[in-house]
């Protein structure tokens, strides 16, 4: 039995369907209110540690290492990478 739960996302770009993990999507959701300043960087970071706490993906390392690195970045350098992350995750 597949344990992982599959979603999709319409990639702006090439107009195409894409399937993601569910909890890729999820993060993806959060990524978009940070992006839209709708949640801060604080509150991206809880919700992060919270929901994806002994779940495994490329974009789960990917966030978790940008956060490790966050005291080297400035919060604009910091969204722009994970933002950056979210993007590199659905192509």
């Amino acid at each position: 039995m597949n344990k992982h739960k599959f979603l999709t996302v319409l990639d702006a770009r090439s107009r195409r369907i894409l399937p993601v993990e569910a909890i890729d999507a999820e993060i993806l959701d959060q990524l978009k209110l940070l992006e839209n300043g709708r949640l801060t960087i604080i509150e991206f970071e809880d919700w992060h540690v919270g929901r994806t706490w002994g779940s495994h993906s490329r974009l789960i390392a990917e966030i978790d290492h940008t956060l490790a690195e966050k005291s080297l970045l400035t919060e604009e350098q910091l969204i722009s990478q994970l933002i950056s992350h979210a993007r590199a995750a659905v192509l």
